[in-house]
């Protein structure tokens, strides 16, 4: 077993103790969002964000530091007729010290590759094309947070869309004058978050109506999707994937399918 690193030793690193955690802790509100996929639930940072923040604090990639994909696999599970696969990586981060050396961090990400989906008439297996990127960037965000990176989302500080500031002065859940904290004195649900839900909610309610949707209902309801919801931000098929992948290529199936038994091609104008 290695000896402790001397105080000289860990001077040489450049960063002390928790310095460089002090300054990646908070997390912009902006740069989050919820999600909830049945029994896990919770709030996801964008993972640019965090790269940029420590690129910031240690220098670019590729220069100051960087990372490189030691092992990945795919596994399969369930013998029988609907087998689900999970890819599973190892990443390794490497930080570049003052004398030229390098310090490493690994960790696991893991992605469902592919798994089927859907119900009845409609149900299909489907492969999520992008799996290997989310892998990599699931195990590159474990790593960034053991360096602070949004360890306040972990330290249970987000509430929904709300910040939870950390307990303050003697007594815990009071700022320090004593005062108690109310409701309005939190930061309001980003309006980012109000309008995912509310687009959430619109695709499914297309999804439950396609089956009995005539061709001129099923070219609206493409029209919706393919279109920005105010002329500015991306499209709906854009903007949902961002959200709810599984959801938007699930309406997208069933709106195909739709489609071919009334004999009409979405690829039409309406």
């Amino acid at each position: 077993m290695a000896p402790p690193a001397t105080k000289r030793q860990r001077e040489g690193t450049g960063v002390k103790g928790l310095d460089l955690w002090n300054k990646l802790e908070l997390t912009d509100a902006a740069y989050t969002k919820r999600f909830d996929k049945g029994n896990f639930k919770g709030t996801a940072v964008d993972a640019i964000y965090n790269i940029k923040r420590i690129t910031e604090q240690l220098g670019p990639v590729g220069f100051a530091w960087g990372w490189h994909i030691v092992k990945d696999e795919l596994v399969k599970f369930d013998d029988g007729a609907e087998p689900t696969w999970i890819h599973n990586c190892v990443v390794r981060a490497w930080f570049r010290q003052e004398d030229g050396s390098t310090r490493e961090v690994e960790h696991v990400g893991s992605t469902i590759a592919a798994r089927y989906v859907g119900r009845g008439s409609q149900r299909r297996f489907m492969v999520d094309d992008e799996y290997a990127k989310k892998s990599v960037t699931d195990a590159l965000s474990k790593i960034m947070v053991s360096l602070g990176a949004s360890a306040d989302i972990w330290l249970g500080r987000f509430d929904g869309n709300k910040y939870v500031p950390p307990a303050t002065g003697e007594a815990q859940g009071e700022p320090e004058d004593g005062q108690t904290m109310q409701a309005s004195d939190l930061p309001p649900p980003r309006a980012r978050a109000v309008e995912d839900e509310s687009l959430v909610a619109e695709a499914r309610s297309h999804l439950m109506a396609v089956r009995g949707m005539d061709g001129a209902t099923l070219r609206e309801a493409r029209n919706w999707l393919r279109m920005s919801p105010d002329g500015v931000k991306p499209s709906r098929w854009t903007l949902l994937g961002q959200v709810d992948r599984d959801l938007r290529d699930e309406l997208a199936s069933a709106m195909n399918r739709r489609a071919t038994e009334l004999g009409i091609s979405l690829k039409e104008a309406a």
